[in-house]
């Protein structure tokens, strides 16, 4: 675990770590954005060498490349939720950073070991 020695450090920590992970949310966006892509770029040419070949109208050959636009689609549909339920933990963590109590969990053991076992608060009851 590491130490903080301060609430700022603590804070600062929690806002650069949330800094990264947004970054990553981006970047798992602009891969799924850059998959579809290149899975149309690849139907395309494919429909493209097909219609060279005399095969475009064909019933398996439209049947496959219908098959792999849907299996494309579900996929980037798959990513984009996975993406937004992670923005979405992302989003709650953060709230929960700014409504929680903070507490520096070993500066409070720190203090156990110099003054004793800290009492419960009264209050709590």
């Amino acid at each position: 675990m590491t130490e903080y020695s301060s609430l700022r450090e603590l804070e600062d920590a929690q806002d650069q770590a949330v800094v990264v992970a947004r970054r990553r949310l981006e970047r798992a966006e602009e891969g799924v954005a850059y998959y579809r892509s290149q899975m149309a770029r690849m139907q395309e040419d494919f429909h493209a060498l097909a219609a060279r070949e005399g095969a475009a109208d064909d019933p398996g050959f439209r049947a496959a490349l219908h098959r792999v636009s849907d299996i494309t689609e579900a996929e980037v549909w798959e990513a984009n939720r996975a993406v937004a339920r992670l923005e979405e933990d992302l989003d709650e963590l953060r709230t929960q950073q700014y409504t929680e109590p903070r507490a520096l969990p070993r500066a409070t053991a720190r203090r156990e070991v110099a003054e004793g076992p800290i009492p419960p608060d009264p209050s709590a009851d």
